[in-house]
């Protein structure tokens, strides 16, 4: 399964919600454009499986709260 994403739904614990992904298939593809989220960027969370992104064109500025 392949998602466009425009957002990053959250908790309010900072949790993420992954579309997609359920206890039966607990995978999912997501392709995500941060030219399309408010301010270019998407909140830190956090969730209970991995996350591998890749960087297809331009850069990533990674940051924390900390």
């Amino acid at each position: 399964m392949l998602i466009e994403v425009t957002h990053t739904p959250v908790t309010e614990k900072g949790r993420e919600i992954v579309q997609g992904a359920s206890s039966d298939y607990p995978y999912t593809a997501m392709i995500v454009d941060l030219n399309q989220y408010d301010g270019h960027a998407t909140p830190w969370c956090w969730h209970e499986h991995y996350e591998v992104g890749f960087v297809v064109r331009g850069t990533v500025t990674l940051c924390t709260q900390r």
